[in-house]
C-alpha cells in the first residue's frame, strides 16, 4: 500500500502489519528514536482513533492494541505524550490523506480480525520491543533484563535501603508489572518494578527499592524502554494485561458496549471541499482511481 508520514516518522501500510519507522531527529522522542522502528499486525488492533484538529493546526492518529498486546501501557502518559509509540500527529495540509489512511487502517484491521485466527497477544508484544539481554545505565547504577530476571545493581544509590541492599535479582515470574515513573517536581524520573506480595514503597522514586531512577532524559528514556521489554517477556504477558484491565489474557469478560454515535451530519459544503481535495490527491497520483471513487461514496454517504 502506501505511506503516511508525520511529526514522528512514517507509516508504512503493508498487507499483514503497518510497519512504524520512528524518524532520527531532535523533536522525536529519545524513547522512539531508540526503538527505530516496530511492525503492529493489523490483527492485534483493537481501534484506530483520527482526531483532524488535534491542536497547534495539526491531526492525530493513534492506535489501540488489543489487551495484552501493548508492552507500552504501563508508559503511557496521556493524549499530550511526545513518547506514545502508536500515535502519529500531522500537520494540517495534510489532514484528508491523513483521514483517508486512518479510514484504511480500520478497514485493514477489521477485515484482519474478522479473517482471523488472532495473534497471541504475548508474541506480539515481544515483538514490538527490542529482545533481552537489554541494559539501561544511568548515573544511579544499572537495570538488566535477561534469562528469565531483572538484575539492579545501584552503584550511588539515592535512598537509604538501596545503599544496604547494593543491588537486587528479581525474577520474571515475581514481577507484577514494571511501571515508568514520571519525572517528579525535583526532575527525577525512572522505572519501578512492581513485586507480587510486596508493598508498594511509600516514598518516591529515588527512595524505592525497587526502582532504578535518573535526572538525565537520555538515560530516563533508556528506563522506560527497559519498563516496556521488561512487560512484555513477563510470563504469559501478565503485566500488560493486568496493567489494561486487570485481569489475565484470554479470561472472560463483559464485552464493551459500543459507543453510542451522536456526532452531528456534516455540513455539505465540508464534504463538497474534502471531495474536491481528495480529487486533488487523485490528480496528483496520490491516491489512485479507485481508491478515490470508494472515499468519495463513503464521504457522500454521510450525507
Amino acid at each position: 500500500m502506501s505511506d503516511l508520514s508525520g511529526h514522528q516518522g512514517t507509516w508504512t501500510f503493508g498487507a499483514d502489519a503497518v510497519r512504524i519507522d520512528y524518524a532520527d531527529r531532535w523533536r522525536v522522542h529519545r524513547m522512539l528514536r531508540l526503538l527505530r522502528r516496530c511492525a503492529v499486525p493489523y490483527a492485534a488492533i483493537a481501534g484506530v482513533e483520527f482526531r483532524p484538529d488535534a491542536g497547534r493546526r495539526r491531526w492525530s492518529l493513534s492506535l489501540r492494541l488489543e489487551e495484552g498486546a501493548d508492552p507500552f501501557a504501563e508508559s503511557a502518559l496521556g493524549e499530550q505524550d511526545r513518547g506514545a509509540p502508536f500515535r502519529l500527529t500531522g500537520p494540517a495540509d495534510s489532514v484528508l490523506t491523513a483521514e483517508y489512511q486512518a479510514d484504511q487502517l480500520r478497514v485493514l484491521a477489521e477485515g484482519a480480525r474478522v479473517a482471523g485466527p488472532r495473534p497471541d497477544p504475548a508474541e506480539v508484544a515481544r515483538s514490538l520491543v527490542p529482545a533481552p539481554p537489554f541494559k539501561a545505565v544511568c548515573a544511579e547504577g544499572e537495570a538488566v533484563v535477561d534469562g528469565g530476571e531483572v538484575r539492579l545493581r545501584w552503584q550511588r544509590p539515592r535512598g537509604k535501603e538501596k545503599r544496604r541492599l547494593g543491588g537486587r535479582v528479581l525474577p520474571l515470574d515475581g514481577l507484577v508489572r514494571a511501571e515508568w515513573v514520571p519525572p517528579e517536581p525535583s526532575g527525577w524520573a525512572g522505572v519501578r518494578f512492581a513485586v507480587a506480595g510486596e508493598d508498594a514503597s511509600g516514598g518516591g522514586i529515588r527512595k524505592d527499592p525497587a526502582g532504578m531512577c535518573t535526572l538525565d532524559g537520555g538515560e530516563q528514556a533508556r528506563l522506560r524502554l527497559l519498563a516496556a521489554v521488561v512487560n512484555a517477556h513477563l510470563p504469559g504477558a501478565a503485566g500488560a494485561a493486568r496493567g489494561a484491565g486487570g485481569r489475565e489474557v484470554g479470561t472472560p469478560g463483559a464485552p464493551e458496549a459500543p459507543a453510542p454515535h451522536s456526532a452531528p451530519r456534516p455540513d455539505p459544503e465540508e464534504i463538497s471541499r474534502r471531495i474536491r481535495e481528495l480529487a486533488r490527491l487523485r490528480d496528483d497520483g496520490l491516491v489512485t482511481e479507485e481508491e478515490f471513487a470508494a472515499k468519495k461514496a463513503e464521504l457522500l454517504g454521510r450525507l
